[in-house]
């Protein structure tokens, strides 16, 4: 699409730093000291879904394809957020779906292991311990750092998995060295990154981070409901694949006794239709954090 919105370098996103406050009428009402919980949503975030929403009550389904092509800018913006390949990122529902679905669809072996922190949310602890019942032990450092995950890690250990941000202390871990502790173990390495995406730089590749899954609805401000979940391209095909549906196959045109082959890329994990009206949120918010970023 070569419109205005196709990119988010355009003229309305240069503004005087002294109205900034001006995306977020919530300033007028409460104050905000973090968003630990549910940041409000941007002006610029509200406006798109309303408009999308408007649409949808005006014509139907009649603009499908630019709903189509927003999604794909969605998904362009946050391989930029994130120094990730495009088609290395999944639009899901939330932190918790991309999370299982790499807990879920490693192939474990018994006798693994997996290294996680006691600082996790119920997001980045549940899913690990519920594959205990495959053999699997979970073992817990007492935070992210060097020093108290490599003496858990032996040569069983599949995969070392952190928050970005502790939930509800603010610690911060230091991916780059974990990422590289796990490089030198032939490791994975998972990030639950819903508590930093939008308001910490984060670069996938410099950290070595094979799993990131993040929500837009904190630091990003966008809607709930919409998440970004990130698999490097050379690990994609250690997850089996656990949702099947028909927007998540190379259906070659085909509605009926379509082929069952996944889609090559990270759009594999979307097995449905997907929050539409989230996407287009999301993406004017991840325009008003980069926004932020750079008057910072």
């Amino acid at each position: 699409m070569n419109d205005e919105r196709s990119t988010e370098a355009d003229s309305s996103f240069i503004v005087h730093p002294s109205s900034f406050r001006d995306f977020f009428p919530v300033t007028r009402n409460v104050v905000y000291f973090n968003h630990a919980a549910v940041g409000p949503l941007s002006v610029r975030a509200y406006e798109a879904m309303e408009r999308h929403a408007r649409d949808q009550r005006e014509f139907g389904a009649l603009h499908w394809r630019e709903w189509y092509a927003e999604v794909e800018r969605l998904r362009a913006a946050a391989g930029r957020l994130i120094g990730a390949d495009p088609r290395e990122i999944a639009i899901l529902k939330n932190t918790s779906e991309g999370l299982s679905f790499v807990a879920e669809g490693l192939r474990w072996r018994g006798g693994d292991n997996v290294v996680t922190t006691a600082l996790e949310f119920p997001s980045n602890w549940t899913p690990w311990k519920h594959v205990e019942r495959r053999g699997v032990e979970v073992r817990l450092a007492n935070q992210p750092t060097i020093a108290a995950i490599e003496p858990l890690v032996d040569e069983r250990t599949r995969i070392v998995t952190v928050s970005s941000v502790a939930f509800h202390n603010g610690f911060t871990a230091d991916l780059d060295a974990i990422g590289d502790l796990c490089a030198r173990r032939n490791i994975l390495f998972c990030v639950d990154a819903i508590q930093s995406v939008g308001v910490l730089p984060m670069d996938v590749r410099r950290a070595k981070i094979a799993f990131l899954a993040a929500d837009g609805h904190k630091w990003m401000c966008g809607p709930e409901g919409c998440a970004l979940f990130y698999v490097a391209a050379e690990h994609r095909d250690k997850l089996d694949v656990l949702e099947n549906g028909w927007t998540n196959i190379d259906r070659r045109g085909k509605f009926i006794l379509v082929p069952t082959d996944l889609l090559p890329d990270a759009r594999r994990f979307e097995a449905g239709s997907l929050n539409t009206n989230g996407v287009y949120g999301l993406r004017a918010a991840r325009g008003t954090a980069a926004l932020f970023a750079a008057l910072l």
